[in-house]
């Protein structure tokens, strides 16, 4: 863990939710007490950036008592909902590059042995997800290099030992917070993430950024991001996120 931060300010907040925010009740409620009890002027944007859909995702906002965000990214990386208009951004989807093609996916990923396609409520059609129980990275290669061999434009999100999920190229949940962060005007050295598994990992390679890693962070996480701005919190869940972001400076 660091010694020392420089308490440089920043604008934009960016957690995840399940295993970060979320999973401790009491904690999240601190969480969300802490929140609202900032200044509204000299509150950062607060992003929940998830890899359940949007519509699941708010709703699970709702149920357990968050703070109403700015903006919720969804689909790890693949919709962006903004509150403030109540809707989805609809030309967040004009930044995706490759060739997307939900159809011939779903047909090469359906026929890999011990894989399971996840339920309709955790799809839409920039996301394949689906269930694969430890599944190994020599697996995980052989389907990217069929994804490849067909033309299409897809890459594979691997966390948990559990969740795989098929995105266009360029979406991931990095790649949706930068985009988001150039629409605001914030620059990517204003920003702190946190999160606790492998689908949080591009979070933390936007340039620049400053992570929190809770204190249940899952070892696929901690590996991938050696050598980033990264706070290791004690704390699990949203205690975790708590003692990052009062070690970034926020006076929560």
């Amino acid at each position: 863990m660091p010694a020392k931060s420089k308490k440089k300010k920043f604008r934009l907040f960016s957690s995840d939710l399940d295993g970060t925010v979320a999973g401790d009740p009491v904690a999240t409620r601190r969480f969300r007490e802490a929140w609202d009890a900032l200044p509204k002027a000299g509150r950062p944007v607060l992003c929940f950036n998830t890899g359940r859909p949007v519509n699941d995702a708010r709703d699970f906002i709702q149920e357990i008592g968050l703070p109403v965000p700015d903006y919720v990214i969804g689909g790890v990386g693949t919709e962006i909902f903004e509150t403030a208009m109540d809707c989805l951004l609809p030309e967040y989807h004009d930044s995706f590059g490759g060739h997307w093609d939900l159809g011939k996916i779903e047909s090469i990923i359906g026929a890999f042995p011990g894989i399971e396609q996840q339920p309709p409520r955790y799809l839409h059609p920039y996301k394949s997800s689906w269930y694969l129980y430890d599944g190994s990275k020599d697996q995980i290669a052989g389907l990217e290099e069929q994804l490849a061999d067909a033309g299409l434009g897809a890459i594979i999100v691997y966390s948990s030992d559990r969740d795989l999920d098929v995105l266009p190229t360029d979406a991931n949940k990095g790649n949706a917070l930068r985009w988001l962060a150039a629409r605001l005007s914030i620059n990517t050295n204003e920003i702190v993430v946190a999160g606790d598994s492998g689908n949080d990992t591009s979070m933390f390679f936007v340039p620049d950024a400053r992570g929190i890693i809770v204190g249940n962070g899952r070892a696929e996480l901690l590996e991938a991001v050696a050598g980033q701005k990264v706070y290791h919190a004690q704390g699990h869940t949203a205690d975790g996120v708590i003692e990052g972001l009062q070690h970034f400076g926020l006076g929560i």
